[in-house]
C-alpha cells in the first residue's frame, strides 16, 4: 500500500531491482479528493515501470447504517465520484 510519496517510491525502486514488482501487489486509494495531478503521477510511476507494476487502485465504498439494524452496516456499493461521495457523507461529516 502506498501513497506515492518518497518512501513508497524508494520500495518501488527496490522491488523493481529485484525484480519484484510482477509478483508484489502494489495498492493505493482513490479518496476522490485528489488533485489531477496526482492521477498525471500514477500514471508517470507506472509508464516508468512499464508493464511490471501492476497497480490497483482502490476507491470508497458506501456504507449505510439503516437504523433497524441497530447500528449494524451493510455494504451499498462503491463510490466512483466526488459527487457522490458528498452525497452520501456530506450530512454525516
Amino acid at each position: 500500500v502506498t501513497s506515492f510519496g518518497p518512501t513508497g517510491l524508494v520500495i518501488l525502486d527496490q522491488l523493481s531491482k529485484y525484480n519484484l514488482l510482477d509478483t508484489v501487489p502494489v495498492i493505493t486509494m482513490d479518496t476522490l479528493h485528489l488533485f489531477k495531478e496526482s492521477y498525471v503521477f500514477y500514471d508517470t510511476v507506472q509508464s516508468h515501470y512499464n508493464s511490471t507494476l501492476h497497480l490497483t487502485t482502490t476507491k470508497p465504498v458506501h456504507i449505510a447504517h439503516p437504523p433497524e439494524l441497530d447500528g449494524d452496516s451493510v455494504f451499498k456499493g462503491f463510490i466512483s465520484s466526488k459527487v457522490e461521495f458528498q452525497d452520501v457523507y456530506s450530512p454525516t461529516l
